[in-house]
């Protein structure tokens, strides 16, 4: 890496110049190594950083995206009586959602008012098997 080259450059300079002033060469390498080090840290700490910010900013999309979740799930505990889990709440909000789509599209065509009809009662076993 660039880090050993200017270690590398030092020892040359310091035991194998014989030309110019040793300690002003030794000082332009420590200078090289400083800059060096200085901006890999730079990167690094720039690098963590915005990691740190990405990840803040996923966990309060996701919070946000799952708080009204998470009122219905308050909702239903004090209608059940019961704690639930989120994974419940969502299967009691598909039951829902199965009975609305199967009766409200009176016009819909014969097959899609099965499909709906089929959905309802697999929504129905689900929330049957934890309840």
């Amino acid at each position: 890496s660039n880090y050993v080259n200017l270690q590398h450059q030092l020892t040359k300079t310091i035991y194998g110049g014989k030309t110019g002033s040793i300690s002003l060469r030794i000082f332009a390498v420590i200078k090289n190594i400083n800059l060096y080090i200085y901006r890999t840290m730079e990167k690094n700490i720039m690098i963590q950083a915005e990691k740190t910010t990405q990840n803040e900013f996923t966990k309060k999309i996701v919070h946000q995206l799952l708080s009204p979740l998470a009122w219905l799930r308050q909702y239903y505990e004090q209608v059940t009586e019961r704690k639930l889990s989120l994974q419940e709440t969502g299967w009691l909000l598909n039951a829902q959602l199965a009975f609305v789509m199967t009766v409200f599209p009176i016009e819909a065509p014969f097959a899609t008012r099965l499909l709906c009809c089929l959905w309802l009662l697999h929504a129905v076993l689900k929330c049957k098997q934890f309840l």
